[in-house]
């Protein structure tokens, strides 16, 4: 799912999503050369690797319009999330726990909600250098929800709707490397779907990102 902007927009966007991918890419190629990596290891990393290369392959077939993600599917969210634990670890070095109390499946679209999960991962794993980073699944009546904690500075209330919208960066973080557009995608996302999207300050300071999704 696209941001609906202009073609600049657009390319933007995914210019940011292919960024994260290689990121991920890299991280999975450095630990393949660990001369000590068990054989269950490198296999994640290998399968890590190529799930990372078809989102990268979804994305420039969607950027040059010929294919959009409009198709639904069965997504298994504890499993995508699994995934991206795992591809953000191999990014930053840092882990990230994954934790459910349900097995919630959405109908969406696996390669956008990946985008998502990417982007949360990605900020928490940047803005938050330090602390716990955690990723709960559950349910709520009839939506599937996913909480992305983490232990940076938080978000302030008066700002939460704002960095939602494109390339949009609170001062504090001038000195981080971003664009401002990681939000901007899951927001997209997320309204596509029929979804929720709300920030919450966490007690003992971070942000908790929480997302819920329509159960399939």
């Amino acid at each position: 799912m696209m941001l609906r902007g202009t073609p600049e927009d657009e390319t933007a966007l995914c210019a940011h999503d292919l960024r994260g991918a290689l990121a991920v890419v890299t991280g999975y190629v450095d630990l393949l050369q660990r001369p000590d990596l068990s054989e269950s290891d490198r296999a994640r990393a290998f399968a890590g690797i190529e799930a990372a290369i078809r989102r990268a392959g979804a994305l420039l077939d969607q950027l040059a319009g010929a294919a959009r993600p409009s198709n639904t599917e069965a997504v298994d969210v504890v499993s995508l999330a699994e995934r991206a634990a795992q591809d953000a670890q191999a990014a930053s070095g840092r882990v990230v726990v994954v934790s459910a109390t349900a097995q919630p499946v959405v109908a969406g679209n696996a390669v956008s909600l990946a985008r998502v999960l990417q982007n949360l991962l990605d900020n928490a794993t940047k803005y938050a250098p330090q602390g716990d980073i955690r990723v709960e699944i559950g349910t709520d009546g009839e939506h599937a929800t996913i909480e992305v904690t983490d232990r940076g500075p938080g978000i302030p209330p008066e700002d939460r709707d704002r960095v939602l919208e494109p390339r949009t960066r609170l001062l504090r973080d001038a000195d981080t490397p971003g664009s401002g557009l990681g939000l901007t995608v899951v927001k997209s996302v997320v309204d596509s779907l029929g979804g929720t999207l709300s920030f919450t300050g966490r007690g003992g300071g971070g942000t908790v990102v929480r997302i819920g999704l329509p159960l399939a």
